[in-house]
């Protein structure tokens, strides 16, 4: 335990307490508000005072709920301000800091760490940054910070690469668990350019690994606090200080826009992933290693420039850019099912979400079932393995917003989706797309609205203007909302014609308007509206969809019977133009309307070989329980086995007696 002194005494950085332990956080001039020795912990923070510059008003700090992290910057009070005017006291105000008396836990787990990062043991860093560091903050540091960068200094001595890899890790804490001050945002704004210039600017490749976990986590976290950072901008005039506005106008450059995708553009094209996978889907998978340079060849760079890529597709997306953020993917084969993607969960599911959801505002909705789909089965089938994984829950929760996207689509565009997909997606969204199917808007946009990816506003709001301009929130998201209830209300009329069209092989314009009178008031028996009606159906049922696998790259690697060889695909951004409707016609001059109902063909083989799999696993199932309880039986028998064996051997040796 420390002690605060007692009333009447000054003390600064540097000072020491009563029993002789350092002085970390100290007022700056004036006295203290209290009397009594103030008894400290070391995992509590110390209330000590600043006093105030000109001008400044003396306001107490409380949190404030945040909508992006486990708490906000804080707000003036306005009460306790004129509290403390009102007693014509010293100009000062209370701030919260923290100290600590490091445990020998802490400490020895800390040169560990380090050791391991100097050593560059991939696996034991893995294991120390998934694993070790979380039991940690459980225990030590789950409502607190952990130790700042000055208090271990003693411990790991001046190490500058380790010292910024752990303030990577401090402030990614405080982000998750106490929620950031604006300082907070400033520092880790600068950790990441020490980061990121360390490994850029360099010569020759860094003497650093890291496990694919990390450095997934290092750009998503990068990504994530630039748009809690753009949120923060946008917030309220009633919670937006004056102090704050101040420091950001003096400070542009933090988690700007264009700071952030030079950054993850940088690391693209320092890596030369681009390029290397470029020479993948060429040729051999041996091949991607015979080109590129010394950077290219690294695994710490490789894996930056291939999960960048993925940043940057997310980036362009939560700004709206739909369009470049597809052809952002173009590089990566998402045909390949042991891409670098699925090396980290969270990076594959991620790649899929903001992929499908590109798909649904770009009206391509049968990629995007398609995308949906795919993962949402990996989900199901792999979300046991990750039950212990401190992202599950980001997990599931990502899995419930891509089940309303696809429900979105398949209401928009009605397909034929995976049994046990269809199934889980009638017990979560049942009652919500019947709503969809009727033509609901507030069903679409309630859906999209908790579904939808955070979207920013990229450039910054004008600070000197009281209120700043350009700060209104969510006014992104009111933009995305109003288009793409616009894309719905274009298509109520097509399931109302679609349901009419397949009961007639030929039926006339006038009859059909007479059909939709009783449905639409708007045609009144008007041929014209009718044949606007059937236009929209024939606009909005074809739309691009993605070829997949090249077919010509394929014949190729079938030519060649090369067991290396990987089958290229064509880019996620092209695509043919195809009817997803399972109804067409056409119009003839005496205004008939020619339908023509293709019938799709079910596929049974996918539900025969899902159930052949079933039955497999029933039957290994039978066999193990059967083969343990004949285990388990086995000494008992073998006992009755021994003593009926020597019981004839015993009476044969009492006759011979």
């Amino acid at each position: 335990m420390a002690y605060l002194p007692d009333q009447g005494e000054a003390y600064t950085e540097g000072d020491e307490f009563v029993d002789g332990s350092e002085v970390r956080y100290a007022r700056r001039g004036g006295e203290f508000d209290q009397a009594e020795m103030l008894e400290v912990d070391e995992s509590e923070p110390v209330v000590v005072e600043e006093s105030l510059e000109d001008g400044e008003e003396a306001e107490l700090y409380d949190d404030d709920e945040d909508d992006e992290s486990a708490g906000g910057l804080s707000r003036p009070r306005s009460d306790a301000a004129g509290a403390l005017a009102g007693q014509g006291q010293p100009r000062t105000r209370r701030v919260a800091k923290y100290r600590y008396n490091i445990p020998d836990g802490i400490k020895n787990f800390l040169l560990y760490f380090q050791r391991q990062v100097r050593e560059r043991n991939v696996y034991e860093i893995h294991s120390v940054y998934e694993v070790s560091w979380n039991k940690f903050t459980e225990k030590f540091f789950k409502s607190t910070p952990w130790p700042g960068v000055e208090s271990i200094i003693p411990i790991v001595g001046e190490d500058p690469l380790f010292l910024t890899l752990y303030k990577e890790l401090y402030f990614r804490h405080i982000y998750s668990k106490i929620g950031p001050t604006l300082n907070n945002r400033i520092e880790s704004w600068r950790t990441y350019q020490e980061l990121f210039n360390y490994i850029l600017n360099s010569p020759s490749p860094v003497e650093l690994d890291l496990p694919n976990l990390w450095v997934w986590d290092i750009i998503d976290e990068f990504i994530y606090q630039y748009q809690s950072a753009c949120q923060n901008r946008t917030k309220p005039r009633a919670k937006f200080h004056a102090d704050e506005r101040r420091i950001l106008s003096e400070n542009p450059e933090v988690w700007s826009t264009h700071g952030v995708l030079h950054y993850l553009t940088a690391l693209v094209a320092k890596s030369g992933i681009i390029g290397t996978l470029e020479r993948e889907a060429k040729g051999t998978a041996a091949a991607a290693g015979e080109g590129g340079d010394e950077f290219s060849k690294h695994s710490l760079y490789k894996m930056l420039g291939y999960f960048s890529i993925i940043g940057l597709v997310r980036v362009h997306c939560m700004m709206c850019d739909y369009n470049l953020a597809l052809r952002t993917l173009d590089p990566i084969d998402l045909t390949h099912k042991r891409g670098l993607f699925t090396r980290v969960t969270a990076c594959h599911i991620t790649l899929y979400y903001y992929l499908g959801f590109t798909y649904l505002m770009m009206r391509r909705y049968v990629d995007a079932i398609k995308t949906f789909t795919t993962i949402l089965l990996y989900i199901s089938r792999t979300k046991q393995y990750h039950t212990r994984s401190y992202q599950y829950e980001s997990m599931i929760k990502k899995a419930e917003q891509m089940y309303g996207l696809l429900a979105i689509a398949v209401a928009l565009c009605p397909q034929r989706i995976d049994e046990n997909i269809h199934q889980v997606l009638r017990e979560k969204y049942g009652e919500r797309m019947t709503r969809m199917q009727r033509g609901d808007e507030t069903a679409f946009s309630e859906t999209f609205m908790f579904c939808c990816p955070k979207f920013v506003n990229p450039s910054p709001p004008d600070y000197t203007v009281d209120p700043p301009v350009n700060s209104q929130a969510n006014e992104t998201l009111q933009t995305q909302l109003r288009l793409f209830m616009q894309e719905v209300r274009q298509q109520v009329c097509i399931p109302i014609v679609r349901s009419y069209l397949k009961l007639y092989s030929t039926i006339s314009i006038p009859k059909l308007a007479m059909f939709l009178e009783a449905d639409d008031a708007d045609t009144r028996g008007d041929s014209d509206a009718v044949r606007a009606y059937l236009a929209c159906f024939k606009h909005k049922t074809h739309n691009l969809v993605w070829a997949g696998s090249s077919t010509t790259t394929a014949a190729t690697h079938n030519n060649n019977n090369n067991a290396n060889a990987t089958v290229g695909s064509t880019p996620v951004s092209s695509g043919k133009v195809l009817s997803s409707s399972d109804v067409d016609f056409y119009v003839d001059g005496a205004d008939m309307v020619h339908i023509l109902d293709s019938k799709v063909v079910r596929r049974y083989g996918e539900f025969f070989i899902r159930n052949v799999n079933k039955f497999e696993e029933i039957l290994k199932d039978i066999k193990s329980n059967t083969a343990a309880a004949a285990i388990a039986a086995a000494p008992s028998s073998s006992s009755s086995a021994s003593s009926s064996s020597t019981q004839p051997a015993a009476t044969s040796a009492a006759t011979k007696a």
